[in-house]
């Protein structure tokens, strides 16, 4: 019996040790959760989201941000002033971040609105305008 707990034990420890190592090295997949960085307004009205942001490279400027606003999710890339809508099926929210299944730069980017400020998108939805502003 003891040896299959030395066996177990010695696996969970290999895969949490592998999965910290892989989220480390591969920060293209991860978005850490961020708290009081946007404020995010659907026709100027605040609304309750979930921020998370990450640099999938060592370019600060080529950061991507994650806006979860209920079943609605919208990825911003920094660099390119672009964003798309994100499918529940692409990532997994976690409460300390947001692990993709895919590196977050692939994927159809659009231009958003014009911006009316400094700071912020503003992204067209259904009628209504998503504004997020830093």
């Amino acid at each position: 019996m003891r040896f299959h707990l030395k066996i177990a034990i010695g696996l969970t420890l290999f895969v949490i040790v592998s999965a910290l190592c892989w989220l480390r090295y591969a920060p293209e997949h991860w978005l850490p959760r961020i708290e009081n960085f946007a404020l995010v307004t659907v026709d100027g009205s605040p609304v309750q989201a979930d921020v998370y942001i990450g640099h999938p490279t060592e370019n600060e400027a080529d950061a991507f941000l994650l806006v979860h606003l209920g079943k609605t999710n919208y990825l911003l890339n920094f660099d390119d002033e672009k964003f798309r809508t994100v499918r529940a099926g692409e990532f997994v929210r976690l409460h300390w971040g947001a692990l993709f299944f895919r590196p977050v730069e692939r994927g159809n980017w659009v231009a958003p609105m014009p911006f009316q400020n400094l700071n912020e998108f503003r992204i067209p939805t259904n009628g209504h305008v998503v504004t997020v502003k830093f």
